[in-house]
């Protein structure tokens, strides 16, 4: 997608807009590739004008020297300008030297795509950067689903059953009696069985805000339409840090086809 670029100080040559120049040659001499170095965690961002529903980003790297040096970069996206956008949330981490590298980022929302590469004289090295996503579905003929569906959960605690996850009722604490609750187990699930195969857009989960805070950290919404628990047969979405922190927040779904939310069965979303 096209977009206005940008980045931060660089005591080296290297513009910004090469990186989306649409060449992928990964050598520094062919003059494609940008170089960022900065005296404290140099940034490269990518401005799409809108917000969109990222899919995929590919990163490519130079390859003539120094692959290690962009190890711990962080891709971010979001809506966001509080520090140049680099506090947007974390789509992933660059863990490898190789000349590209495909990061998954479905269901991320956001304008702004940085990369930042945390630390002290630090060297950010790229060569092309593609974002493929779409743009942010309407929702203006879009239905709340779940209220149709069937919940159910791996267990049950205090009488918080899994409808209670449906009933449209947003209080935000248990002894309000419209959260849902398993107990302490191994891989601990919620499912949503919607009967029906669906295009989805949007999951929206919100969260209890009387305690615990953290307990939907690392959580996984998967999206399928098999009652196989393998994660292969699901579209996967993480519940990361910055989730947690907001009473509610929203997993956009770019035409994922469905039934079930919660583990899996056919149209499932499983948490």
């Amino acid at each position: 997608m096209k977009g206005r670029v940008n980045q931060s100080r660089s005591l080296a040559p290297g513009k910004a807009y090469k990186v989306v120049d649409g060449f992928r040659h990964t050598k520094v001499h062919q003059n494609t590739c940008a170089q960022i170095r900065s005296t404290h965690d140099p940034w490269w961002k990518l401005d799409l004008k809108k917000t969109n529903v990222a899919s995929v980003i590919k990163v490519n790297m130079k390859s003539d020297c120094c692959p290690e040096s962009n190890l711990g970069a962080q891709i971010r996206i979001g809506n966001s300008l509080e520090n140049n956008g680099n506090s947007n949330r974390l789509c992933a981490t660059i863990r490898s030297v190789a000349e590209t590298s495909v990061f998954a980022c479905n269901g991320f929302v956001g304008r702004y795509v940085n990369i930042i590469l945390p630390g002290h004289n630090r060297n950010l090295s790229l060569c092309e950067v593609e974002f493929f996503g779409t743009k942010l579905p309407s929702l203006k003929d879009a239905v709340n689903l779940a209220i149709l569906g069937t919940a159910t959960q791996s267990s049950t605690k205090n009488n918080a059953h899994a409808f209670r996850a449906i009933d449209r009722y947003k209080n935000l604490t248990a002894r309000l009696h419209s959260c849902s609750r398993t107990k302490k187990s191994v891989n601990p699930w919620w499912r949503l069985d919607l009967y029906h195969t669906y295009i989805v857009a949007v999951v929206r989960i919100t969260g209890r805000r009387d305690c615990c805070l953290d307990q939907l950290l690392g959580a996984e919404i998967r999206i399928g339409n098999t009652q196989e628990n393998q994660e292969k047969d699901f579209a996967t979405y993480r519940v990361a840090e910055e989730d947690c922190e907001m009473e509610g927040f929203s997993f956009w779904i770019p035409g994922l086809y469905s039934r079930e939310d919660g583990t899996c069965s056919h149209g499932t979303v499983l948490i």
